[in-house]
């Protein structure tokens, strides 16, 4: 056997094609570095280290002496250095919440987000039972490639079954949804959905109720009048009235029997009644009484739970107070389990001995459950009772529990009907999680409720206003409100109003190219912040502007001290100058790009880029003109791990919120998880709160009610109302944008994108916009 020779290129690594005639060899290899995953990253220097020493061998010497192979080598090549392996871009992936993984790399540039909802597994309903799982892959595989196919044993329906697939990624099975659903296979209709988690469907959605109803223990009566009037004023004292909590009714009745001129007939009456009863409305000429259609004690109450007792324990039961206006006597029953339920449907429209043969009617009806803590109900215990009234009054098929237990309160909804319980358990969301405060349907914010003036602010708000609570959720940038409607309104107005006399304030823009730069380290900059707020001088690394904003007196003090500070910045500087404070770096850190920063320089860099959003985090070297992103092995050498967290996790919020066409908040208030946009009508499951959100609507998950006829007519308001304010969409990111002074150069503060506000083009880093807006639109707006 002759031995091959071996690559010269695999050894340089430049060869990896497996049909080549050479041999390609494992050779053994320093194992290369890799911050992906878990692992641990290694120590970091933060001064430039020496070059690696040059390797004595390609090959283990030990193996030297007994290998077989030959290495063929121009004499040319005998002697040269092996070229280095390139390095892949650095990526790191961390864990920013529970059940949701970012990937990052240099600056903390978001890759790729996998969020805790992204199942990939669905469900194929009504399967006939002839098919194997080889048919349903064959079915799906066009769409990614297949994991697992799961065919039940055993089906509730003989000819038909449920059959979940698994996909290698979310995004296949999102594909194979849309694809498949509502298409013909298998000689019928598909209906193709994500799949729900069971203890999921079990907290939020309760189907083991039933709701059974039957007639009134009453009887009717007769009486006549010589006159008119007569007849009419018993009617009058009749009609509505409540005696031994039966619910009277009484009209001008003219058939049989006639008693006189002009009958009465009244309906509703308790059995035990005698014909004196009827004197009490008046005077008549004659009374008759019918017999009572069965008598039985507590309107038969007691002798239909017996009944219903005999199919299984029975764990709740709720008797609707009487009187009974339509004449039914209404219960709410909850069993064991579902199949406890639909056994006991079997009642329905079977005459009842105990009832004096009345028929029963027995249906199955749905219920959610809302756990409010304590201190919460105490604050919409009053807009709980109205939705309670709400409900006996105008809604016989529904009604709303209220039960203390300890340290909160249980709030049960019940209702006959998908229907009807997704609209109520809007408004109980509504009263249970407060509202948004919002303007013109857009919710409100400013990063002033970040700083500590609106802290104080919001404190005083809350001192003022202590049967309302308050919540500020800087990460979702908006303000949240519980409370009755009465005690909600005067605090979102004073919200409102504080927020509009922010938005007025002019907002000034400071350059900060070369020299200037040096003033984000200044003492005088921070002396200006402490003395009027943070939240008005801020600086914008990403786009190298001071953002002033107040009076035009504080603009030109901000205006002085950067001029003072590039006085004494006159020399030119290099790369050995920390590019924020123009000064010679103390406690260097040194960037590929050659730049050197004082290490406390590149900590409040990177500590303010979290607090305005400011994302990627690149260099400021020449002048900020240096694009070189940060390296995230850096990040973690030179910040603690606090702080490190808090910078991914403001990396990880900005990106969300300059996507939203991919990503939205669990609708849940306190609820930090993110979920992707999805298809219509295929609810998500949040790993955190267990809520089931519609994710093409972005609330919770309507049951029932299909995505198309939830839509209202609210966003067609909201676009006229766009239309004659002049409120334009940005393009970047869809949010509502306005401009209220200043040039047609507009920047979203939402995702950065740089927009020619008569056109709406979009400028990379706003190059080119001046140019356009001159050459296209005859200036810059000014």
């Amino acid at each position: 056997m002759i031995d091959r020779p071996i690559c010269v290129e695999w050894l340089f690594q430049r060869c990896f094609n497996h049909a080549c005639e050479f041999t390609h060899p494992l050779i053994p290899q320093s194992q290369p570095y890799d911050i992906v995953g878990n692992r641990a990253s290694p120590p970091f220097s933060l001064y430039p280290t020496q070059l690696p020493k040059k390797p004595t061998s390609a090959i283990d010497p030990a193996h030297a002496k007994t290998s077989s192979l030959q290495v063929c080598l121009p004499s040319d090549l005998q002697e040269q250095q092996p070229l280095p392996k390139s390095v892949p871009p650095e990526e790191i992936t961390l864990s920013v919440m529970e059940s949701t993984q970012a990937r990052f790399s240099g600056g903390f540039s978001i890759e790729k987000i996998v969020t805790g909802f992204e199942s990939t597994w669905f469900v194929i309903e009504d399967v006939p039972s002839t098919v194997d799982s080889a048919t349903i892959e064959q079915l799906v595989a066009p769409f990614g490639e297949v994991q697992d196919v799961r065919i039940p044993r055993r089906s509730d329906n003989p000819a038909s079954k449920t059959v979940s697939v698994q996909m290698a990624t979310y995004r296949e099975a999102l594909q194979a949804i849309n694809r498949l659903d509502g298409k013909d296979a298998f000689e019928r209709r598909l209906s193709v959905q994500l799949s729900l988690g069971r203890r999921l469907a079990r907290r939020m959605l309760n189907d083991n109720y039933v709701c059974v109803s039957w007639p009134i223990p009453c009887k009717a009566g007769y009486a006549g009048y010589s006159t008119l009037e007569a007849a009419q004023s018993a009617v009058s004292k009749a009609d509505g009235k409540t005696e031994r909590d039966y619910w009277i009714t009484a009209s001008m009745y003219q058939s049989i029997p006639i008693i006189d001129a002009y009958n009465v007939r009244f309906t509703g009456l308790p059995p035990e009644v005698d014909q004196k009863f009827l004197d009490r409305f008046g005077p008549s000429g004659g009374t008759m009484l019918e017999r009572p259609n069965y008598q039985a004690p507590e309107f038969g109450v007691p002798a239909v739970r017996r009944t219903l007792a005999n199919f299984g324990k029975i764990t709740h039961f709720k008797v609707v107070r009487p009187p009974y206006k339509d004449g039914f006597v209404r219960v709410w029953c909850q069993f064991e389990s579902p199949d406890v339920a639909r056994a006991a449907c079997e009642l329905h429209q079977v005459k009842q001995r105990a009832l004096g043969m009345e028929k029963i009617r027995v249906r199955r009806v749905l219920s959610v459950l809302e756990h409010v803590p304590r201190a919460k109900f105490n604050l919409v215990e009053q807009d709980l009772h109205r939705l309670q009234e709400k409900l006996w009054n105008h809604f016989p098929g529904a009604h709303l529990d209220i039960l203390p237990r300890e340290g909160e309160t249980a709030v049960r909804l019940v209702a006959k009907d998908s229907q009807t319980l997704a609209r109520l358990r809007v408004e109980l969301k509504e009263i249970v999680d407060g509202e948004i405060v919002k303007e013109n349907g857009q919710q409100v914010w400013d990063d002033f409720l970040r700083r500590e003036a609106g802290s104080h602010f919001v404190e005083q708000l809350r001192e003022c206003n202590p049967h309302v609570m308050i919540s500020v959720h800087w990460f979702r940038r908006c303000v949240r409100l519980i409370g009755t409607v009465e005690r909600r309104q005067p605090v979102a107005a004073a919200i409102l109003a504080k927020l509009t006399s922010l938005r007025q304030d002019k907002v000034h823009t400071i350059q900060l190219d070369g020299q200037a730069m040096g003033v984000v380290a200044s003492p005088e900059l921070a002396a200006a912040q402490q003395r009027h707020g943070e939240e008005n001088i801020r600086v914008d690394f990403q786009r190298h502007v001071l953002l002033v904003r107040g009076p035009d007196n504080l603009y030109e003090e901000i205006q002085q001290i950067v001029h003072a500070v590039k006085l004494r910045h006159v020399a030119n500087f290099g790369d050995d100058h920390c590019p924020v404070c123009l000064d010679p770096p103390l406690t260097p850190v040194s960037l590929s790009c050659g730049h050197t920063w004082c290490k406390t320089c590149l900590v409040a860099y990177m500590t303010a880029a979290a607090d305005i959003r400011s994302f990627p985090i690149s260099c400021l070297g020449n002048q900020g003109r240096c694009t070189e992103l940060i390296p995230m092995r850096m990040v973690r050498e030179v910040l603690p791990p606090a702080d490190f967290d808090a910078l991914a996790l403001a990396a990880f919020h900005a990106y969300v919120q300059a996507h939203p066409g991919e990503y939205h908040y669990c609708p849940t208030p306190d609820c930090p998880q993110v979920y992707p946009t999805g298809p219509r009508n295929a609810p998500l499951s949040c790993p955190s709160c267990l809520a089931r959100i519609c994710s093409s609507c972005h609330v919770e998950y309507h049951e029932g009610v299909t995505c198309a006829d939830r839509e209202d007519g609210g966003d067609r308001l909201f676009q006229e109302w766009m239309r004659i304010h002049d409120v334009k969409k940005c393009p970047g990111c869809h949010a509502p944008i306005e401009r209220l002074a200043g040039c047609n150069h507009m920047t979203c503060t939402r995702c950065h994108t740089h927009t020619c506000w008569v056109c709406l083009e979009t400028f990379p880093q706003g190059q080119g916009i001046y140019d356009h807006m001159r050459e296209f639109h005859g200036g810059i707006g000014l």
